[in-house]
């Protein structure tokens, strides 16, 4: 929810916690504090940290692998899902990004821009160049980026670029683009693209 709306309730968070655990994967899902809420980046970048560091810590208890810990998120929670991987040392078995935002200094509309401000407590747009995801994106584990074309507040040029510098950096990265899709298109269950999209995520998990 652009940092500053939603919760881990959300319907596509709901649908693929689902459907994961239907194909035989424990599944948690994770807030962050939202802006306005006491939340600017580096705070909801930490309980990010947090609650990787706690689901890890009950892998025995709950009888999971812990070299087979993924992560995904999407849009905001993918960037920092990214920002969290880039500065961890923690193992990850897989990382999905699914319309995630990595370039903050390259985003769609005006209010983009003021909400970006907000969260990252600077006008300073060379600031959120360097604190953007694409400047952490070197986790070792194998990355799905999952894009549409169609988005207009994440270009899709920011998942192409995240794609090729990874690949130049020798990092095992696939990139899926789904043909017209807008920002946010896995809020209708009933697209087939949200179906195939699933179905492509649990793919790449296993």
């Amino acid at each position: 929810g652009g940092f500053v709306l939603g919760s881990r309730r959300m319907k596509p968070v709901r649908l693929l916690a689902t459907r994961l655990a239907d194909a035989g994967f424990a599944s948690c899902a994770i807030d962050y504090r939202l802006l306005f809420r006491g939340g600017a980046l580096a705070a909801q970048v930490a309980d990010v940290d947090t609650a990787a560091t706690f689901w890890r810590s009950r892998c025995e208890a709950f009888g999971c692998d812990p070299e087979r810990i993924s992560m995904a998120g999407f849009s905001a929670g993918a960037a920092l899902m990214l920002l969290h991987a880039g500065r961890t040392e923690a193992p990850y078995h897989r990382l999905v990004s699914i319309y995630g935002a990595t370039e903050f200094d390259r985003m769609g509309g005006r209010r983009a821009g003021l909400l970006l401000r907000l969260v990252l407590e600077t006008n300073d747009r060379r600031a959120w160049r360097e604190r953007s995801p694409a400047a952490f994106a070197h986790h070792p584990a194998p990355l799905l980026v999952m894009h549409g074309t169609a988005d207009r507040l994440v270009p899709v040029a920011q998942a192409e670029r995240l794609y090729a510098r990874r690949n130049a950096r020798g990092l095992p990265t696939d990139l899926e683009l789904v043909e017209r899709m807008p920002h946010g298109w896995l809020n209708d269950a009933a697209l087939p693209e949200t179906e195939q999209a699933i179905e492509r995520v649990i793919s790449f998990l296993r």
